[in-house]
């Protein structure tokens, strides 16, 4: 059972495979730091379940696909680090009045030479990355 669970600290573990969707199970998250690994896939929709999560740290693994439009339930997120992923499209879904970002790391910053665009557009983004690792803030 993992309702009473309120911390995941796996970085840096050598994880693969997808996130599996029973994570959307532990409704009592607060923090998530799941970041250099090699999760893979895209994210579990059931995230949206997540409402009291504050911090999801998941950048630099092998994520793919768009952003669940179910993410935008999270409305208690603070800081959201999802750079260094492979994900597509928008991460507006996160743009929204009720989530208050302190700190969203995607990468929507494109590359200059050679002149590539960025991975993914983010009208809320703090800071943007690109496929070289380079971090800029976004104005």
């Amino acid at each position: 059972d993992l309702k009473e669970l309120e911390h995941i600290s796996v970085q840096e573990n050598q994880l693969f495979g997808p996130i599996p969707q029973s994570i959307g199970n532990a409704t009592n998250l607060v923090k998530i730091f799941a970041q250099i690994n090699q999760l893979s896939g895209p994210l579990p929709t059931t995230l949206g379940n997540l409402v009291n999560l504050q911090e999801l740290f998941l950048e630099q693994n092998e994520l793919t696909g768009v952003v669940p439009v179910e993410c935008a339930a999270m409305t208690s997120l603070r800081n959201l680090w999802l750079s260094k992923n492979s994900f597509t499209g928008g991460m507006n879904t996160f743009c929204n009045a009720d989530i208050r970002l302190q700190l969203f790391y995607a990468d929507c910053l494109g590359t200059s030479f050679p002149e590539t665009p960025p991975q993914v557009e983010c009208e809320c983004c703090t800071i943007c990355c690109n496929e070289d690792r380079d971090c800029l803030p976004n104005n």
